[in-house]
C-alpha cells in the first residue's frame, strides 16, 4: 500500500505542534547539517524577533547555557542548545535543570546533537526525538526547498525570478546529492580518488 519509499519532507512547524513546553525535542543530525536557521526562523514566524536563545555548546558554555535555560523558562522564549555531542559529561546537569524546571507554555527548547554513543540516554528517552537529514535524492530535495520558502514566496516570484529560484534550487539539490559520494580510494601520490556521477 505504500505509494513512495522516500518520507515526506520534514517540516518543523509540524514538530512544534507535536512537542509541549515540559519536553525537549532532540534533533539528532548528520556532520555538517545544521537546523538551527531553520529553528530560528520558525522562531521569529511564531514568537517575534528576539524571542529565542541560540547557544553552540562547547568547553567553557555550560554556566551561561543553564542561566540562559532559566530565562527562556521564565519569559516563554525558545533556546537552541547546539553541538551537545561535544558536552556529553554535562548532560546529566542539563537533565537535572530541566527536571526541576516549572515550564512556561510558551517555553520550548530545541537540543542538536550528532550521534554519539556516549550521549546521556534518560535525557534521549525524555525527549521528543527526531532524525534531521539531508533528503535523499534531487526529488526530494527540490521538495524540501520549495517547502522550506512556502508557496506564497515561490507564487510571488516573476517568471524569470522563478526560473533562476528553480535553477538555484536545482544546483543545491544536485551539491546536496553529491556530498553523499563517499571517496573509494587513494592515488598513487595519496589523493583521494572520488566516485563521478
Amino acid at each position: 500500500g505504500l505509494k513512495n519509499l522516500n518520507m515526506d519532507v520534514l517540516q518543523l512547524s509540524q514538530i512544534l505542534q507535536e512537542s509541549s513546553s515540559s519536553e525537549p525535542i532532540l534533533l539528532l543530525t548528520t556532520s555538517g547539517n545544521d537546523p538551527s536557521a531553520e529553528i530560528r526562523e520558525l522562531a521569529e514566524d511564531k514568537k517575534g524577533m528576539g524571542k529565542y536563545i541560540e547557544i553552540a555548546m562547547g568547553e567553557g558554555q555550560e554556566i551561561k547555557a543553564v542561566s540562559s535555560l532559566q530565562e527562556a523558562n521564565e519569559n516563554g522564549y525558545w533556546i537552541i542548545l547546539k553541538n551537545l555531542h561535544l558536552v556529553c559529561n554535562w548532560l546529566p546537569i542539563l537533565l537535572q535543570e530541566l527536571q526541576n524546571l516549572k515550564a512556561n507554555p510558551d517555553f520550548r527548547i530545541w537540543l542538536i546533537t550528532e550521534s554519539q554513543n556516549s550521549f546521556n540516554l534518560v535525557l534521549a528517552q525524555n525527549s521528543l526525538k527526531i532524525a534531521y537529514e539531508a533528503p535523499q535524492g534531487v526529488r526530494n530535495n527540490l521538495l524540501r526547498t520549495y517547502a522550506n520558502w512556502g508557496p506564497d514566496y515561490v507564487q510571488s516570484l516573476k517568471p524569470t525570478n522563478a526560473r533562476i529560484f528553480f535553477i538555484l534550487a536545482c544546483l543545491n539539490a544536485l551539491l546536496q546529492e553529491r556530498r553523499t559520494y563517499i571517496p573509494q580510494g587513494a592515488g598513487q601520490n595519496g589523493t583521494i580518488l572520488a566516485t563521478l556521477t
